[in-house]
Protein backbone atom coordinates (compact mmCIF):
# COMPACT_ATOMS: atom_id res chain seq x y z
CA UNK A 1 0.00 0.00 0.00
CA UNK A 2 1.28 3.19 -0.85
CA UNK A 3 0.05 6.34 0.18
CA UNK A 4 0.95 10.02 -0.82
CA UNK A 5 2.08 12.56 2.15
CA UNK A 6 2.04 16.30 1.60
CA UNK A 7 1.92 18.19 -1.82
CA UNK A 8 3.00 17.42 -5.31
CA UNK A 9 4.86 19.79 -6.98
CA UNK A 10 4.94 19.84 -10.74
CA UNK A 11 7.42 22.50 -11.20
CA UNK A 12 9.12 20.38 -13.29
CA UNK A 13 8.77 20.92 -17.57
CA UNK A 14 8.26 24.54 -17.33
CA UNK A 15 10.10 26.28 -20.11
CA UNK A 16 10.40 29.89 -21.01
CA UNK A 17 12.90 31.96 -23.89
CA UNK A 18 13.97 34.90 -23.62
CA UNK A 19 17.12 37.08 -25.26
CA UNK A 20 19.83 37.06 -23.73
CA UNK A 21 20.26 39.41 -20.82
CA UNK A 22 16.46 40.27 -20.84
CA UNK A 23 15.08 42.04 -17.69
CA UNK A 24 12.29 39.95 -17.47
CA UNK A 25 13.97 36.99 -16.47
CA UNK A 26 14.11 37.43 -12.87
CA UNK A 27 10.53 38.33 -12.54
CA UNK A 28 9.10 35.53 -14.60
CA UNK A 29 11.58 33.29 -12.49
CA UNK A 30 10.25 35.20 -8.99
CA UNK A 31 6.35 34.57 -10.23
CA UNK A 32 6.83 30.75 -11.26
CA UNK A 33 8.61 30.18 -7.36
CA UNK A 34 6.15 32.18 -5.79
CA UNK A 35 3.03 30.03 -7.48
CA UNK A 36 4.48 26.78 -7.32
CA UNK A 37 5.77 27.60 -3.61
CA UNK A 38 1.88 28.55 -2.45
CA UNK A 39 -1.41 26.35 -2.91
CA UNK A 40 -2.07 28.28 -6.35
CA UNK A 41 -0.63 25.06 -7.99
CA UNK A 42 -2.61 22.81 -6.08
CA UNK A 43 -5.68 24.92 -6.64
CA UNK A 44 -5.05 25.16 -10.45
CA UNK A 45 -4.29 21.31 -10.66
CA UNK A 46 -7.84 20.38 -8.71
CA UNK A 47 -9.62 22.98 -10.84
CA UNK A 48 -8.44 22.91 -14.00
CA UNK A 49 -7.07 19.00 -14.16
CA UNK A 50 -9.18 16.99 -11.90
CA UNK A 51 -6.73 17.34 -9.20
CA UNK A 52 -4.94 13.82 -8.24
CA UNK A 53 -5.09 11.40 -11.08
CA UNK A 54 -5.73 7.73 -9.81
CA UNK A 55 -4.06 4.59 -11.27
CA UNK A 56 -5.80 2.13 -13.44
CA UNK A 57 -4.34 -0.40 -11.30
CA UNK A 58 -5.69 0.58 -8.14
CA UNK A 59 -8.70 0.52 -9.71
CA UNK A 60 -9.04 -3.45 -10.12
CA UNK A 61 -7.39 -2.79 -13.75
CA UNK A 62 -4.15 -4.52 -14.80
CA UNK A 63 -1.74 -3.13 -17.38
CA UNK A 64 -0.48 -5.28 -19.86
CA UNK A 65 2.31 -4.77 -22.74
CA UNK A 66 3.90 -6.70 -24.94
CA UNK A 67 7.49 -6.65 -24.45
CA UNK A 68 9.96 -6.14 -27.39
CA UNK A 69 12.09 -9.30 -27.99
CA UNK A 70 14.83 -9.89 -30.96
CA UNK A 71 12.05 -10.85 -33.29
CA UNK A 72 10.49 -7.87 -33.32
CA UNK A 73 13.01 -5.89 -35.46
CA UNK A 74 13.22 -8.76 -37.88
CA UNK A 75 12.07 -6.87 -40.73
CA UNK A 76 14.50 -3.90 -39.88
CA UNK A 77 17.48 -6.68 -39.57
CA UNK A 78 16.35 -7.87 -43.58
CA UNK A 79 15.76 -4.15 -44.99
CA UNK A 80 19.27 -3.02 -43.44
CA UNK A 81 21.27 -5.84 -44.99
Amino acid sequence: MVALVGPIYNTAGFGFAFPKESPLVPDVSRAILNVSEQDVMTRIDEEWLGGGVTCAEQNGATVTSNSLTLDSFKGLFIVAA
